[in-house]
């Protein structure tokens, strides 16, 4: 792996694969990966733009203002210059039973146990 990523910073493809998940519950960690400052764009683009948006975005208390930011950049990103893209985004299938309340079910997968209750 550390092999793959090191030839994709000398020798960008045209076509490769790689994959991310989220550290936290904010747009800002999938937008900022494709910034042209970020260690992870390993694309060579990069868009001022989209640049500034993010890094308005990341700086923004307003959750509307916020919003509006990371949409224009997802824009950017997905419609307009289009660098990458997205083929797939995992599922994950829980199947739990009928006796067990208050089963923590997160975006992140991050499950604490302490509130789970079996009836």
């Amino acid at each position: 792996w550390k092999l793959y990523l090191r030839r994709l910073l000398s020798d960008t493809r045209t076509i490769f694969s790689l994959g991310w998940l989220a550290d936290y519950p904010d747009p800002s960690t999938f937008v900022s990966l494709m910034t042209s400052f970020s260690e992870n764009n390993h694309t060579g683009w990069g868009n001022k733009r989209y640049d500034e948006l993010v890094k308005n975005g990341a700086m923004s208390t307003d959750k509307d203002k916020r919003r509006k930011f990371y949409s224009e950049a997802q824009r950017i990103l997905t419609e307009q210059d289009v660098p990458v893209l997205p083929i797939y985004s995992a599922v994950r299938h829980i199947m739990l039973s009928e006796r067990v309340d208050n089963f923590p079910v997160t975006a992140l997968e991050r499950w604490i146990f302490k509130g789970v209750v079996f009836k």
